[in-house]
């Protein structure tokens, strides 16, 4: 049993050996920290993405009927368009080296 246990142990190592490691490529998105203002809410409609997924109901903003609150950033990746709060900005995402601070 120690013998097949081994043979099973060394076969599954040389199976692993011949995975390839990739790295998924780094993808540019936009975004806009939405801040309740009405500068921001028309840079944030005029995202190019699902047409229908920006909407405003009694001065909310939501995306795909998802609420927005200040500070969060509108990202459009793609097509998609989505929020996520600050924090979840920080750890996702940095800023293009090229690009004004």
């Amino acid at each position: 049993i120690v013998l097949f246990v081994f043979l099973c142990i060394v076969k599954q190592l040389k199976s692993i050996e011949k995975m390839i490691v990739n790295r998924k490529k780094p993808q540019i998105i936009e975004a806009i920290q939405h801040d309740g203002t009405n500068e921001t809410l028309s840079k944030i409609r005029n995202l190019r993405g699902k047409k229908d997924a920006v909407q405003t109901v009694f001065s909310s903003l939501y995306i795909d009927m998802k609420k927005v609150d200040v500070g969060d950033w509108v990202i459009r990746e793609g097509n998609h368009v989505f929020s996520v709060s600050a924090a979840e900005f920080e750890i996702l995402f940095e800023r293009e080296k090229n690009e004004k601070q």
